[in-house]
């Protein structure tokens, strides 16, 4: 089988998981990505555009998480571990 050029890489979360915990998992979840991090640490900007933003009568939740939107938890885990592993300035938009 020949191997591929990328890699796909996911994670579980229980609903009421930390903070940490989300932060932890992205983590161990990324940390095998060397070649995307060598980029990510080589860039001076980084735009991120999260799936946030809807009107806030449609956004689902379930025990107070979003449902269907990029939840704030991992919101903040992204920024922070990228915060962390970057010197690029950040940008987080969404549409």
């Amino acid at each position: 089988m020949e191997e591929k050029a990328y890699k796909v890489r996911a994670s579980h979360c229980h609903h009421q998981a930390s903070e940490e915990e989300v932060y932890q998992a992205l983590c161990r979840t990324t940390e095998a990505l060397a070649r995307a991090w060598e980029k990510l640490e080589k860039a001076k900007k980084i735009v991120l555009k999260f799936n946030m933003t809807k009107p806030r009568e449609r956004i689902a939740y379930f025990a107070g998480r979003r449902r269907e939107l990029v939840d704030d938890a991992v919101c903040r885990a992204v920024l922070r571990l990228l915060r962390e592993r970057t010197s690029a300035h950040l940008v987080a938009t969404d549409t």
